[in-house]
């Protein structure tokens, strides 16, 4: 398989032998198609706002001469009697206006021609994925790329493939396309054990929509409030984060019902273990406030949580989790499983591990930064998790530009959390400014 990575990619991205490409899913990726359901749709969002309106015409003429580049990413999701694979799509990607609201569920007809969207709506280009082909890092490099030759047709100008805009003449590298958790693994594995976490509850928005509320702060403030606590700004977000659901539990709930507060906090191990790979490449930290207080002042949330993040950031921590996923996926016995059964058995496991297992998911992809002719054109970037009936609020960070946006995407119509959330920051001497997306 390196041998062919390797190589130059036709438009077709067929193998030199002619036959279609079938990429396995990484390791991260198998629960993805398997926990698919009505309520679980495992997409993300990237969006970026222009200074200008969106030509479709030329974004359609970029998408196509950029999509080939990232072969794992512009696939489609196949089934075979043992699993599922990626394969290139039969048919170009199209670009869509943006009328059905965000991150619409894709059915796995819409997986199987491919399992990502590319949709346009004012100055704002917007790229949905679905979760099997690659994490948030990943797909802000296709977004780049994506930007990068929309801006280069737009305006006839040449743009420079540095500060993580990849070369779209070139074809990818092998470790590009590479699955890298089992190059981390560790000897051990690390126990799976989480208590059921406090859910929050909310009236349904109509017909299963999704909306987002997004808070934008000065990332200066934001870095010198960390500082002055000896925090990073993930433990800060995630402490501020945590004490507002704390809150919500006890307006919610009786003491003798509450459960922990848990936030999962993916960790981004291309920078604990140096591969630049464009797949799924992090784990989830999971962080939060227990029932050991009555209740929880700021400054022990702090504490709290950036003892228990800082343990679970260490790459021996790390290699331990990362054990712990590939050695089920290698047992021959699980890999000879009909994939119907493999189904079942990851639903469960999902179903004890997963959302039961976490209160809100804060993601946070840290500073982006363009090349000065890209970013003269680009206004504001944001990251947009999903939210389902379990799990019904998810929050995405991305720094860009000198503002750090926190865009919450919720299922409910409450936005309290939201709003205790911006007030905690305020009395910490950080300016919050919510805005809806």
């Amino acid at each position: 398989m390196e041998q062919v990575l390797t190589r130059p990619l036709a438009g077709s991205l067929h193998a030199p032998c002619g036959r279609p490409w079938r990429l396995a899913l990484d390791n991260a990726a198998t629960i993805f198609p398997s926990t698919l359901s009505k309520n679980q749709h495992h997409l993300f969002r990237l969006s970026a706002r222009l200074k200008e309106p969106v030509d479709p015409a030329v974004l359609q003429s970029a998408l196509a001469a950029s999509a080939p580049r990232f072969p794992s990413m512009a696939a489609g999701l196949r089934r075979s009697a043992l699993g599922y694979y990626l394969k290139p799509g039969a048919r170009p990607m199209q670009v869509q206006p943006e009328s059905a609201g965000i991150l619409r569920p894709m059915s796995f007809g819409e997986l199987k021609r491919c399992c990502l969207r590319v949709l346009y709506w004012g100055s704002t280009v917007s790229v949905e994925f679905f979760h099997a082909v690659c994490d948030g890092v990943a797909g802000s490099v296709f977004l780049k790329a994506l930007l990068a030759e929309y801006l280069e047709q737009k305006h006839r100008l040449p743009l420079p493939c540095r500060q993580g805009v990849p070369s779209r003449r070139e074809p990818p590298l092998a470790e590009e396309l590479a699955d890298c958790y089992p190059r981390c693994a560790g000897e051990t594995s690390a126990p799976r054990s989480s208590p059921k976490a406090f859910q929050l509850r909310g009236k349904a928005l109509r017909r299963g929509r999704l909306c987002a509320l997004q808070v934008e702060l000065d990332e200066a403030e934001v870095r010198a409030c960390a500082r002055t606590r000896g925090l990073t700004v993930t433990e800060l977000l995630a402490s501020a984060l945590a004490l507002s659901l704390w809150e919500e539990q006890k307006n919610q709930q009786p003491e003798r019902r509450r459960r922990p507060v848990l936030l999962a906090v993916p960790i981004d191990l291309r920078r604990v273990f140096g591969w630049n790979t464009l797949r799924n490449f992090s784990l989830s930290a999971t962080v939060g406030l227990d029932l050991s207080q009555k209740d929880w002042t700021f400054e022990q949330a702090c504490a709290r949580i950036k003892q228990q993040l800082r343990a679970q950031r260490t790459p021996a921590h790390l290699a331990s989790c990362a054990r712990a996923n590939v050695r089920l996926a290698n047992l021959w016995a699980f890999r000879l499983l009909p994939r119907f059964v493999k189904d079942l058995l990851l639903k469960a496991g999902y179903a004890l591990f997963g959302a039961r297992c976490c209160t809100m998911s804060l993601s946070n992809l840290g500073k982006i930064d363009l090349p000065k002719e890209l970013s003269s054109q680009v206004c504001s970037l944001s990251f947009e998790g999903d939210a389902n009936p379990r799990t019904v609020k998810s929050c995405g960070v991305a720094t860009y530009g000198g503002r750090l946006r926190l865009t919450f995407t919720r299922c409910v119509e409450e936005t309290r959390v939201e709003r205790r959330f911006a007030e905690i920051l305020q009395n910490c001497g950080v300016t919050a400014r919510a805005a809806a997306a």
